[in-house]
């Protein structure tokens, strides 16, 4: 299915690789529907001491109905090679596939909001250090998101360490596996991650 709704100028796969993309973004920071989430980030990087990538305002922001949480931020995020957000337009495989099969889901961008179960790059994937990272910041950011009805865990790591999270709300939850490319080409994965856009949208449509 495809997304007909009005499509951003920069809203295209890997734009956030341009300078000037990248420029116009952090000037649409300051607008209303992801000021709270921005100063969320600014919290959080004080927090952990470490850099937070920030959330994209094509999203939704404060009133997506539908939270996608990712893994860890990818090398596509951080500066200066990387965009400095959380977005389906970093110029990573990740990223591409994001932009794609939410095209395919058909869902509307403003709906969404993307965010990694880890916000900073904790060098630790799989321990303690990242289970502790994501409960606690996780804990702070879902009052700020009112309009959010469900969480699609994207990933075995957002699963593992996010649902139990999620799972103490009232959200309705839904798991896909990752976008990158192991999951779209092996053998294990690939018929689960042809499912991704089914999966998305029925997330969406149950949010109505």
């Amino acid at each position: 299915m495809t997304n007909t709704h009005a499509v951003h100028r920069d809203d295209f796969p890997g734009s956030l690789a341009d300078a000037d993309v990248r420029r116009r973004r952090l000037e649409m920071l300051n607008q209303a529907h992801v000021k709270p989430l921005v100063d969320y980030v600014r919290e959080a990087s004080q927090r952990a001491s470490a850099y937070v990538p920030y959330f994209d305002p094509l999203d939704g922001g404060i009133a997506a109905r539908v939270l996608f949480l990712f893994g860890a931020p990818g090398p596509g995020t951080f500066p200066p090679r990387g965009s400095g957000f959380v977005s389906r337009n970093n110029s990573d495989p990740s990223g591409r596939a994001t932009w794609t099969l939410m095209q395919q889901a058909g869902i509307p961008r403003k709906d969404t909001v993307s965010w990694n179960t880890v916000a900073w790059s904790s060098g630790d994937k799989t321990g303690k250090a990242a289970n502790t990272a994501a409960a606690g910041e996780l804990r702070k950011l879902l009052p700020l998101l009112p309009e959010v009805r469900a969480v699609v865990l994207v990933g075995n790591f957002a699963r593992d360490f996010a649902g139990p999270i999620v799972r103490q709300t009232e959200l309705k939850i839904f798991h896909t596996v990752q976008t990158g490319a192991q999951a779209e080409h092996g053998p294990d994965t690939r018929e689960r991650w042809l499912k991704i856009p089914e999966i998305w949208r029925k997330a969406w449509e149950l949010t109505a």
